[in-house]
């Protein structure tokens, strides 16, 4: 069963953006890349391809149903199991990041996208999924965010916060040589 990262995003600029960056990582080779310009053709493409696919990258604000809503509708009817879930949003405004949260964001990229941000975001997950050396700090840093309300990865960047600061750390810091820190340092 070959692994698929399905594109959700109503622009079609956005779309081939996000397609062309993925094929130009070595970490998605492999991967089959799927798109769809709305949520309810995903929809129907997730309930479809099924187990294939492992990365859904979904734009939050769409016309007709936007992505909290499709992602929303996946987690009711039990189609988010082992998916990593990833917003693409120009508006990463509080509110939309803790409704997304909420639904089963894994990760949030910032528009306009930026290919370097995009790249250092992109890597670890892709390689998790590969089950590469640093899926095994990813998936600490993964279940870490799922438990804390106030931690998440934002572009690329592993960010909790509290009533005082917010920290961010960049990804690659968190892991050396396939060792999570976190991990290492909960121990």
């Amino acid at each position: 069963m070959a692994k698929s990262i399905l594109v959700v995003d109503d622009s079609v600029t956005i779309r081939k953006v996000v397609i062309m960056m993925l094929e130009g990582m070595k970490e998605a080779r492999g991967f089959k890349i799927i798109e769809a310009s709305d949520a309810i053709i995903a929809e129907k493409i997730v309930r479809k391809q099924g187990e294939e696919i492992v990365l859904i990258l979904t734009d939050i604000q769409m016309p007709e149903v936007d992505g909290i809503e499709f992602i929303t509708k996946l987690k009711h009817n039990d189609l988010l199991e082992n998916k990593v879930v990833v917003f693409m949003t120009s508006s990463a405004s509080l509110e939309n990041v803790k409704k997304a949260k909420k639904v089963g964001a894994d990760h949030f990229i910032k528009k306009p996208l930026n290919e370097k941000m995009f790249y250092n975001h992109m890597g670890p997950i892709l390689n998790s999924l590969n089950n590469k050396k640093s899926s095994r700090a990813m998936h600490s840093i993964l279940e870490f965010c799922n438990d804390n309300k106030n931690a998440m990865i934002v572009d690329g960047k592993f960010r909790i916060r509290n009533k005082e600061m917010i920290l961010e750390i960049p990804m690659y810091l968190l892991e050396y040589d396939g060792v999570s820190l976190i991990t290492d340092l909960d121990a």
